[in-house]
This record gives structure tokens, sequence and C-alpha cells, in this order.
């Protein structure tokens, strides 16, 4: 990423707790501006509330957004979009992290179960990540996706999850070969498993 963080936004999915929430507050911490999304309003005021205590009220700012709402996606994507541009900053990175954990056999998850798993962990941050690369190719900015260990290890009662997390893997890897003649950086997280 080209651009000082005091001009530069980030978005980050999936911020009410855990590895999202951490992020988002120590990325403001360091001057971006930060679009941390959450799927409740409860939860953007219990960030609202963190980003007091850390100083970075300012730099913060909690966004509606759930990441399986395929017809309001694009919608709140330009309206980040304006306010960037309102402010002069520039969004230069996009960070996937939204995401939710399956543990079932196969044989016991139903269809619903695997459709919501997929449209969470892969379909929705797709989508994201899509309607953002002409923005990111302009600005040569980062995108990066939250994997799983579990989408290369395939553990027993884990086959919706490791799905999903296998999916972003390939397609983490068609996307980074596709935006590198942009200079768009892609880039997979695999963290194991973190309490959040």
């Amino acid at each position: 990423v080209n651009s000082p963080a005091k001009d530069s936004a980030i978005l980050i999915t999936g911020t009410s707790s855990g590895i999202g929430k951490d992020l988002a507050l120590h990325l403001a911490h360091l001057g971006y501006t930060v679009f941390a999304t959450v799927r409740q309003e409860r939860a953007g005021e219990a960030l609202k509330e963190a980003a007091i205590s850390k100083g970075v009220k300012a730099r913060l700012r909690p966004t509606l957004l759930d990441v399986t709402e395929m017809d309001k996606l694009e919608g709140v994507i330009q309206d980040i979009l304006r306010q960037c541009t309102e402010d002069g900053l520039a969004l230069v990175a996009l960070i996937n992290n939204a995401g939710i954990g399956h543990s079932l056999p196969v044989e016991l998850t139903p269809a619903s179960q695997l459709e919501e798993i997929m449209r969470t962990n892969f379909l929705g941050p797709a989508e994201i990540t899509r309607l953002l690369l002409p923005t990111l190719r302009q600005c040569q900015g980062r995108i990066i996706n939250m994997g799983s260990l579990a989408g290369i290890v395939n553990p027993p009662w884990y086959g919706a999850y490791s799905g999903s997390k296998a999916a972003v893997f390939a397609w983490n890897d068609v996307l980074r070969r596709e935006m590198a003649p942009f200079g768009v950086g892609v880039s997979i997280l695999e963290p194991g498993v973190i309490a959040s």
C-alpha cells in the first residue's frame, strides 16, 4: 500500500469480536480510517465503546453489513466509497474476516446450513471483493482473506466448514494471479484455533 495511513481507509468484515475486532482497533491506532463491519447495531455500539477506550474513535467507523445479504452488499460498498471520497481517503485494503465455524458430521448437515456457511465464508467475501476490485486496482491496494487450517487438513466433523475454506484457498490463489499484473497484493491468513 503506497498511501500514508492518515490518508487511507481499510474495510474489515466481521469485527464484532476476535481477530476482526482486535485488527480494526489496531489499524485505527496506526492511523488508518477503518470501516469495521458488524451485523448488529449493539455490536457496533460495543465497537464504538472499545474505540473510545483506545483513543481511536475518530478513525473507527462501525458499519452495518451482513455478508450473506447479497442484495445489500453493493449499496453498503457504494456508501463506504462515497464516504472515502468525501473525506479525501483512498480505500487501500480489504480484509475479508467475517466467517462462521461449524462442526457436524456431513450426514447431519442439511443443505440450509451448508448454504449459510458457504455464503458467509466464501460467497459474500467473494462478492465484496468483486465490487471493490476497480478501487483496489486503481490504488494498487491489498486484499487479505481469512483462510483456516481446516481448509487444508479437512478434519472429521468439519465438512461444511472445511469445504468453505477450501473454496477460499482456491479462489484466493486465482485472484492473486489475476491481480498481480495490476500491483494488487492478495494474501490469505491461515490461523489455527482461536478463541473469539
